[in-house]
């Protein structure tokens, strides 16, 4: 994708928009029933798009998309290898470096980091549905559905309320796979609620 083009999601069509003329073009069409809920671009003009209940990335030179995780059709909850990882209805995605992307699981109530480089999810809050402060194994989110990267906080949009995220996530792996993923607690590694 270059600069002069916008996305538009139109039904479950992925068009392109020339900003010069503003005449539409047709890139992909996921799906005739489920419509994607968010696109973001990477570096490389690639797309990770949230549709049903996956995450996927589109191929902007070859115009094909590819499943990461999930289940486009298919709900539920599961951590650990993509191919195995459920979601249940992502909402926003958030690209950070290193290769890992930070996904709002809406109906999960949790917010999941994905490590492609790994090929590991795995859980940021306990998926209860509250708005409890504290360490990412005891905090809770309620139904997330925005994230800001800001500095080192990540935002997160919710029902009543915008929460931030701090700290450093890590995880362990051992020979080359996540025996389990371990989110390690730093010192200021805390969830907690905006005065707003």
């Amino acid at each position: 994708m270059n600069r002069e083009q916008l996305l538009l999601i139109d039904s479950a069509n992925l068009k392109a928009i020339n900003k010069t003329n503003w005449t539409k073009k047709n890139l992909f069409v996921f799906s005739t029933s489920i419509q994607p809920k968010r696109i973001v671009q990477q570096e490389n003009g690639n797309l990770f798009v949230a549709i049903g209940h996956c995450i996927m990335e589109y191929n902007y030179v070859t115009k094909s998309a590819s499943l990461i995780t999930g289940f486009i059709d298919q709900n539920g909850f599961h951590d650990g290898s993509l191919p195995e990882a459920r979601f249940d209805t992502p909402r926003e995605i958030l690209i950070l470096p290193s290769n890992k992307l930070l996904v709002a699981d809406r109906a999960n109530n949790r917010i999941r980091l994905i490590d492609l480089g790994w090929n590991v999810s795995f859980s940021i809050c306990s998926g209860v549905s509250s708005t409890r402060d504290g360490n990412i194994s005891y905090c809770g989110v309620v139904c997330p559905l925005a994230l800001l990267a800001v500095n080192d906080t990540v935002y997160v949009g919710q029902n009543g309320a915008i929460r931030a995220v701090q700290g450093e996530i890590i995880i362990i792996i051992i020979n080359n796979q996540c025996l389990h993923c371990v989110y390690e607690l730093m010192v200021n590694h805390r969830v907690f609620e905006i005065e707003t």
